[in-house]
């Protein structure tokens, strides 16, 4: 009679018995491994492995928006344009990429391009942010006779107007403490600090850089 036994040395004990006799020998079983199961339900490396895949992805995703979002909020951001206020220097529908920490830094000058928040007295349920350029600053005078502009009593070159010595004939006046005047390049078109004054320097957003976008075309045109 034989009886076999496995042992976690992947060892057969064979014994073999007969009429008197003792055991009489001790086999070693070739090739053969001995698998403890894996209880049902347990996961295995793959799917563990899989899972961290599926974490550290996410993990990158979500950082990645993040960043965008902080890069979106203090650094640049990408701006619309919406009407023709800013012809020829700015088209409708352009898409303007502008720099919304160095005015932080350097501040903000004349003949500057920027974004800024509608100002509270322009009555406009569509417009939340204009984009203009800057005049005048704290401190100067700002004046327009006969179309041409003066700032602190002298004619400024603006090659930039759609029309030369369009500028609404403006009162002399001075610029007060942290505020800047306003004016759009299509002056015949464009609502601005003569319509509702100066601004706010705390509502500046930032300075118009470059335009990335125009008739439908990707465009490289820095401003």
């Amino acid at each position: 009679m034989i009886h076999t036994t496995l042992t976690t040395a992947q060892t057969v004990r064979v014994h073999e018995r007969s009429a008197g006799n003792s055991e009489v020998a001790l086999r070693p079983v070739i090739g053969r491994t001995l698998r403890r199961a894996t209880p049902a339900g347990t996961p295995t490396a793959a799917d563990q492995s899989r899972t961290r895949s599926i974490v550290e992805w996410v993990l990158v995703l979500v950082a990645a928006a993040a960043a965008a979002l902080l890069i979106r909020t203090t650094v640049v951001q990408v701006f619309f344009i919406p009407s023709e206020s800013m012809a020829n220097t700015l088209e409708v529908s352009d898409k303007v990429v502008v720099d919304k920490l160095s005015h932080r830094i350097n501040g903000v000058h004349r003949g500057d391009i920027v974004v800024f928040h509608k100002p509270n007295n322009l009555q406009s349920a569509t417009i939340k942010d204009l984009v203009k350029r800057v005049i005048a600053v704290e401190g100067d005078t700002v004046e327009a006779i006969n179309g041409q502009v003066y700032v602190n009593d002298t004619a400024i070159d603006e090659p930039y107007l759609v029309t030369q010595n369009s500028t609404t004939n403006l009162p002399k006046m001075t610029i007060g403490a942290h505020q800047m005047f306003m004016m759009g390049d299509n002056r015949e078109r464009s609502s601005d600090s003569r319509v509702f004054g100066p601004i706010d320097e705390s509502s500046v957003i930032g300075h118009a850089r470059m335009v990335i976008f125009r008739q439908g075309r990707f465009k490289l045109d820095i401003l």
